[in-house]
């Protein structure tokens, strides 16, 4: 059963309070803090009483979104939950096989094993979070300091993302197979996809089948989201 956590504080009153989740595109570090969109949202809003708190944060799946305003967002007793919700990774973000199987083969990363996840039970249809394992995490920690090997699997990745997305975007002929991957704009999340296996020995089937499953836990993890806000008086929106 999802949490349900009570403010342990008491903002000052007067402004309606917007709370926005999000991930890099809510954080926004690549420009200037006035120009996030939360910054910007507020002042468009300026001369109504309007407060928007920012929390968004890079990486974020809608999982750790749900978490971040149950131990954090309802603190500001907000009025309106604001989700920024991307579908090109957030739905990857939470499915723990989507993710393992964009990582480099072999190589373990805090990204895939260190995060929550939601999982949907088969009977209930209920959602849940699924908090990763602390040791697990701490061993790993431990390990990159002590190989001082950092981020690799991450740039082989970038690289593999940007030279299929540069393919697809240099072609000017039609393609009987497409050579990426249907389920994610610009590029595969694996290998070229050619519609045999999902990458790295997927069979197609069981690669559907993720996306089918991480779909179905990213719109429950959703409303469970609007469900939280709407037990602590909040509206929700979603864009």
């Amino acid at each position: 059963v999802l949490l349900a956590a009570a403010p342990d504080c008491v903002p000052a009153p007067g402004p309606f309070r917007f709370v926005v989740l999000g991930d890099s595109f809510m954080e926004a570090y690549q420009v200037e803090l006035s120009q996030a969109l939360p910054r910007r949202l507020e002042r468009r809003l300026s001369g109504r009483g309007v407060e928007v708190i920012n929390l968004g944060v890079g990486g974020y799946g809608t999982a750790q979104e749900y978490v971040y305003l149950l131990e954090e967002g309802l603190r500001y007793e907000p009025d309106l939950v604001l989700l920024s919700f991307f579908s090109f990774n957030d739905v990857r973000n939470n499915h723990a096989g989507l993710e393992g199987h964009l990582r480099q083969a072999g190589v373990q990363t805090m990204r895939t094993f260190g995060r929550p996840y939601g999982r949907v039970d088969p009977l209930t249809r209920a959602v849940t979070i699924d908090y990763p394992d602390p040791e697990r995490i701490e061993a790993w920690v431990a390990e990159r300091r002590r190989t001082k090997v950092r981020y690799l699997e991450d740039v082989l990745v970038s690289a593999r993302l940007l030279d299929d997305a540069l393919a697809r975007l240099g072609s000017t002929g039609e393609r009987a197979v497409p050579t990426h991957d249907p389920n994610v704009w610009l590029g595969s999340i694996v290998e070229r996809y050619d519609g045999e296996s999902g990458g790295r020995g997927v069979p197609t089937a069981e690669y559907a089948r993720m996306w089918t499953e991480a779909w179905d836990v990213s719109l429950r993890l959703i409303d469970a989201i609007r469900v939280l806000a709407a037990e602590h008086g909040a509206e929700f929106a979603a864009f």
